[in-house]
């Protein structure tokens, strides 16, 4: 649990994020402390009829179809007896404690974060995060195509929000409920497998991977050169340290954002301890076990990849932050007791499997 410690302030209830293999969280308020349940850390995309794209397990991934957690000060709670129509949810039940974080904020945190609300009543330039001081609120990890008005009406007035929309399904539900969330998803360091599609536009599931291919110097390379992807959904790996490759993330994200209408950006399998799993086809033996954490890396400038790591979503947060999109990456189950990454400098943070 060594990374807790590096964590913004947190408050006192909880965002539950039910459905699929959403996690739950441990809350947010509007300045954007902001922690959600993600959806798994494999990276993989669920298609629009809600059935899985690629279905390989991720290897840090708590298991299970929902759950849901609440701060140690505040217990979890049912839904109030309602049945959220599937296969939006099933019943959402809970009552484990977790973690809670000391008020401690980095120097660097401050540092790398103008341009981010830093005042409680502060909001985004889009629609506002709710505060969960005092409630429990429900995010969805995705919803169906198909629903009726009846189960429009449901979400808009049960849900804060959602995942993966395209427009035709956000546009009805934000009709009866105009701050209805719905958060773009995309991976954080990984480009999606050249068949995994997610929305880049707004309107359609595809991928951008044919223009990122075009420009070699953006992937990881192992020491022989060769691109290395995960072994467990074929994403590839990208080269943070390259400049190019920050400045094409960036704009993309901003684009996808825009054209969806999305209020945030779920970025997920960001940990770097998930690389000693699954940055495997080809291996790099620079990033096994710990190397993340202990190996300075020539590419990288001699710093290791999770300095490297920092830098990079660091500024990616802030350049974020300074155009109203708060930056939200999956860091996983927090369980990796070497892993000293500092996950305080984006907007806030998933925790998948919290508990």
């Amino acid at each position: 649990m060594g990374p807790i410690h590096r964590w913004l302030p947190l408050t006192a209830a909880a965002l539950i994020a039910v459905g699929g293999c959403m996690e739950a969280s441990n809350g947010s308020t509007p300045n954007g402390d902001i922690v959600l349940g993600p959806d798994a850390a494999s990276g993989r995309t669920d298609a629009p009829d809600g059935t899985t794209v690629d279905a390989a397990p991720s290897a840090d991934t708590a298991g299970g179809d929902s759950h849901t957690v609440a701060d140690g000060r505040a217990d979890a709670a049912t839904a109030d007896g309602l049945q959220a129509p599937e296969p939006i949810s099933d019943t959402v039940t809970g009552g484990v404690d977790a973690i809670e974080a000391d008020d401690h904020v980095s120097p660097e945190v401050s540092d790398v974060a103008d341009g981010l609300p830093a005042t409680p009543g502060a909001t985004w330039t889009g629609r506002p995060i709710p505060d969960t001081t005092a409630v429990i609120a429900v995010l969805a990890d995705q919803l169906p195509g198909d629903l009726t008005d009846a189960q429009n009406a449901f979400v808009a007035s049960h849900f804060v929000g959602t995942q993966k929309l395209t427009l035709n399904i956000s546009k009805p539900i934000r009709a009866i409920n105009p701050d209805f969330l719905v958060l773009h998803y995309h991976l954080a360091v990984w480009q999606s497998a050249p068949w995994v599609p997610f929305i880049t536009d707004g309107n359609n599931w595809s991928n951008d991977y044919p223009v990122v291919d075009q420009h070699e110097s953006w992937f990881w390379h192992n020491p022989d050169g060769l691109r290395v992807a995960s072994n467990q959904d074929g994403k590839l790996l990208m080269n943070i340290g390259d400049p190019g490759f920050a400045d094409y993330w960036f704009t993309s994200l901003v684009e996808q954002v825009k054209a969806g209408d999305y209020d945030a950006i779920f970025a997920d399998s960001a940990s770097p301890d998930l690389l000693q799993w699954e940055a495997k086809d080809p291996p790099d033996p620079r990033l096994s076990g710990t190397g993340v954490k202990d190996n300075p890396i020539e590419e990288l400038g001699g710093k290791t990849y999770v300095q490297a790591w920092e830098e990079f979503m660091a500024a990616l947060g802030a350049e974020l932050a300074a155009v109203g999109i708060p930056l939200i990456p999956n860091v996983s189950s927090l369980v990796t007791t070497w892993d000293n990454t500092d996950y305080g400098i984006t907007s806030g943070q998933f925790s998948e499997g919290f508990a």
